[in-house]
C-alpha cells in the first residue's frame, strides 16, 4: 500500500517517523499476531516513509505485506478514522489517501525471464537510510555483494515459486554485479535510544555473464523496492527505489 500522510501540526516529518508508526501499529495487531512476530523474530512485511525536502509536512507512506495474515493484521490499521499522535503528541498525522500497489505478480516474475530485451544497468536508489550488517558492523556504504546477497535473503520472504537457495548460484551473482556510478551521502536512523549509521543516495549496477544470471538479477532488482534492502526494512529503513536503464536509453542519450 501507499498512503500519502499530511502532519497537521507543520511539524517537519522525518524517515524516522516509519519506526513510530511501526509501534503504534503493533500495539494494535492481535496479541497472537504480536507473539508470533516476537518469537519467530520475522516480519512479513517491509515499510518505509519517504519525505521528499520541499515537501516536509507530507509524506509518501509505504507497506509492503509478504502474507495473508499480515495483509489481514495490518490493512485495516492504516485507515485510522482518527488522525494518530506520535512522539508524545508532538506530531498528529492524518492519513489523506490510501492506494494500493503492484506486487510482485507472476505476470512481472515471466517478463523477466521472457522479455526480449534486458536492462543494461539499474540505478537503486535509497529513499531511506540503508546498511548493511557485515563482520558485525555497519557498512559504511554499499558493495555490490551486499545488495546482491540482501536482495536475494529479502527475495526469499515473498513467497515466489522462484527458489534461489543455490549458494553457487548467489555467489555468481555477487561476483557479477558491478557498481559503476554512485552518489552517497552518510545518513543516521533513530530509533529509540539508539542510532544507526547509513547512507541515502544511489548507486549504478551492472550485471555481466550470462543471459539467464542477468535475467535473474532483474528479477532481484525488480522485487527489491518491495522487500527493501539491507537491514532493518521492517522498521523504516532501506526503503528503495529501483529504475532500468536499457541500451536504447544509452544510444538516445549519445545523440
Amino acid at each position: 500500500m501507499c498512503l500519502e500522510l499530511e502532519e497537521t501540526r507543520q511539524v517537519p516529518l522525518v524517515p524516522e517517523d516509519a519506526y513510530c508508526l511501526y509501534g503504534w501499529l503493533m500495539e494494535r495487531v492481535s496479541p497472537d499476531f504480536a507473539d508470533q512476530l516476537h518469537e519467530s523474530n520475522m516480519r512479513p512485511f517491509s515499510q518505509y516513509l519517504f519525505v521528499q525536502r520541499d515537501t516536509p509536512f507530507r509524506a509518501e507512506y509505504h507497506w509492503n505485506l509478504f502474507t495473508e495474515e499480515a495483509a489481514r493484521e495490518i490493512t485495516p490499521l492504516l485507515c485510522p478514522s482518527k488522525p494518530v499522535l506520535l512522539r508524545g503528541g508532538e506530531k498528529q498525522i492524518r492519513i489523506r489517501r490510501a492506494e494500493q500497489e503492484p506486487f510482485l505478480t507472476a505476470d512481472t516474475v515471466e517478463q523477466c525471464f521472457t522479455a526480449l530485451e534486458i536492462p543494461t544497468s539499474y540505478k537503486m536508489n535509497f529513499l531511506t537510510p540503508t546498511t548493511f550488517k557485515t563482520e558485525e558492523h555497519y557498512a559504511l556504504y554499499p558493495t555490490a555483494e551486499l545488495i546482491v546477497k540482501s536482495a536475494v535473503a529479502r527475495f526469499a520472504q515473498l513467497g515466489s515459486d522462484v527458489v534461489l537457495e543455490d549458494e553457487k548460484v548467489i555467489a555468481q551473482l555477487a561476483g557479477a554485479a558491478k557498481i559503476t556510478t554512485y552518489s552517497l551521502h552518510a545518513k543516521k536512523y533513530r530509533m529509540k535510544a539508539s542510532c544507526v549509521q547509513g547512507f541515502t543516495g544511489w548507486v549504478r549496477l551492472a550485471i555481466h555473464g550470462p543471459e539467464p544470471m542477468r535475467r535473474l538479477f532483474r528479477l532481484l532488482m525488480n522485487a527489491a523496492p518491495l522487500t527493501g534492502i539491507g537491514i532493518k526494512t521492517a522498521l523504516g529503513m532501506g526503503g528503495c527505489k529501483v529504475e532500468e536503464t536499457f541500451g536504447r536509453d544509452l544510444k538516445r542519450n549519445l545523440i
